[in-house]
């Protein structure tokens, strides 16, 4: 996943844009996603102050109490139901099997019409969207629109569950991934 918006605190001219009020990190070439309207970002909480959030990083974005704040909660392959909706990272094996690296079970399936499918990630790595089909032992299928993967847990792999939190669940120290528009956080996960 790409990182977030670093702090811009005290940039101005050339750096910022005049008519989106966000600043450019001179040091990232033009164009970088961070300096995009919208962006998904993860990391370690430094500071949470005054509803705004900062990462070890330098990644800054704003809490809106309107929106939820979920949790991210250790799960199982067990907790696997056919009709489940996951989203997978993992790996293409040679047998074209995928060896899932994480897998998180989502309450419902995001409100898009391009949620569901499978898309190229940094280092080798598939996020697979899907509906799982059938569960067998420590492996499981899934279906998409146009494919589906047989899928198991890689060794030292991850299975989560979304569950409600609140704002009090944001901690130093604690690991969170935002969707983050205009510099507030859309969605926000804390594990």
């Amino acid at each position: 996943m790409r990182r977030g918006r670093r702090e811009t605190r005290g940039r101005t001219g050339a750096d910022c844009g005049e008519h989106t009020n966000r600043c450019r990190d001179p040091r990232r070439a033009v164009g970088d996603a961070r300096d995009q309207p919208g962006f998904v970002g993860h990391g370690t909480v430094e500071t949470v102050s005054d509803g705004k959030v900062t990462l070890q990083d330098g990644t800054t974005f704003a809490l809106d109490p309107q929106r939820p704040v979920s949790r991210l909660v250790p799960a199982t392959i067990a907790d696997l139901q056919p009709g489940s909706v996951v989203a997978i990272t993992g790996r293409r094996q040679a047998d074209n099997t995928m060896a899932a690296s994480l897998v998180r079970i989502l309450a419902a399936a995001p409100n898009s019409p391009t949620f569901f499918g499978q898309s190229a990630l940094d280092a080798g790595n598939l996020m697979t969207n899907a509906t799982v089909d059938k569960v067998s032992g420590s492996s499981f299928t899934v279906t998409f629109p146009g494919g589906g993967a047989q899928v198991t847990l890689a060794p030292g792999g991850q299975v989560t569950t979304v569950a409600s939190g609140t704002a009090s669940d944001l901690k130093v120290g604690a690991t969170v991934f935002a969707q983050v528009r205009d510099g507030v956080a859309q969605q926000l996960s804390v594990q």
